[in-house]
């Protein structure tokens, strides 16, 4: 596992959430290209295609919706350890 793919991964969770990479750059604080890029990025690295192209927007390919259910869990887990570390440092 390469973890410096991770912020790509959450790019590409948050770009199927929200079916645009415009939006999902604005929820990022991120230019709409940087997002691009890290989906580029992403898709090159697993060597498997994450979204199509739907009218304006981007649906997740068939393979992506298996592994952004599984993102979506990693992430839910790391927001819960931050939040553990949060406590133990009172904050």
């Amino acid at each position: 596992m390469d973890p410096a793919l991770l912020p790509a991964l959450y790019d590409a969770l948050i770009v199927a959430r929200t079916g645009s990479v415009g939006v999902a750059a604005r929820q990022l604080n991120k230019t709409p290209s940087a997002v691009s890029q890290q989906i580029r990025h992403l898709t090159e690295s697993l060597g498997v295609p994450l979204f199509e192209r739907r009218g304006r927007g981007l649906v997740p390919s068939q393979a992506a919706e298996q592994v952004l259910r599984a993102a979506t869990r990693l992430f839910d887990e790391a927001e819960t350890v931050f939040g553990l570390f949060g406590q133990l440092s009172g904050s």
